[in-house]
């Protein structure tokens, strides 16, 4: 897990003087140290101790990776990344072996390696802290701030304005609808009366007195002729 701070500094310090001042105060404490300036303001440097041999087996090998950045005038960004991988390990093997003598001494010094570990980060941040240019980080104060925003005193107006009194009230209804004295005229009519009387039909149909004619006619008798035998 990474650890990051803003350390604030002097404005016009210069990141190489404090890497070189930093450098020397780690090594002083046994501590190898690899670092490299990448641009004026960004720098790195890897910072270990027993991370060789056996030592780094058994877990006492400690390792931080850390990157340094000048953010803006008069602050600079110190990240820091632990090493803790063989510290897991050790102890993962001592509670493995835990019931051989080998297995009980990687437990502790896997522990001790920690507790190691988890003091680096702390030796970094003060071997930074009391470099060239550097103002001491628990002493820093940020200015005080003594502005005091104006009183404000304005009062909104006070508003009398009252609305006029309505005494409108509208006239009085008085308008009766003419009376309806209309009657309908009484009806008299009397349809005329039908006198019509149809004509009697006397006519007649003349007697047919018509006698078909007697027939008279006689066939002629076949005579014999002479000529027969």
């Amino acid at each position: 897990m990474a650890d990051n701070r803003i350390i604030p500094i002097n404005p016009d310090s210069d990141l190489n003087k404090i890497m070189n001042q930093a450098i020397q105060n780690l090594q002083t404490q046994g501590y190898t140290v690899h670092a490299q300036m990448h641009n004026p303001s960004n720098a790195s440097m890897t910072v270990s101790k027993d991370k060789s041999g056996i030592n780094d087996f058994i877990g006492f090998g400690v390792e931080c990776r850390v990157n340094i950045a000048l953010i803006n005038a008069g602050q600079l960004s110190v990240t820091i990344d632990s090493e803790w991988t063989n510290k897991i390990i050790a102890i993962g093997i001592g509670v493995f072996a835990s019931w051989l003598i080998v297995g009980v001494g990687l437990i502790i010094t896997g522990i001790i390696g920690c507790v190691n570990q988890a003091d680096l980060p702390a030796k970094i941040f003060a071997a930074l802290n009391s470099s060239y240019g550097q103002i001491p980080f628990n002493n820093y104060q940020p200015p005080v701030n003594n502005y005091q925003p104006p009183v404000n005193n304005y009062q909104p107006p006070v508003n009398n304005y009252q609305p006029p009194v309505n005494n409108y009230q509208p006239p009085v209804n008085n308008y009766q609808p003419p009376v309806n004295n209309y009657q309908p005229p009484v009806e008299n009519y009397q349809p005329p009366v039908n006198n019509y009387q149809a004509p009697v039909n006397n006519y007649q149909a003349p007697v047919e007195n018509y006698q078909a004619p007697v027939e008279n006619y006689q066939a002629p008798v076949d005579q014999p002729s002479d000529n027969n035998f």
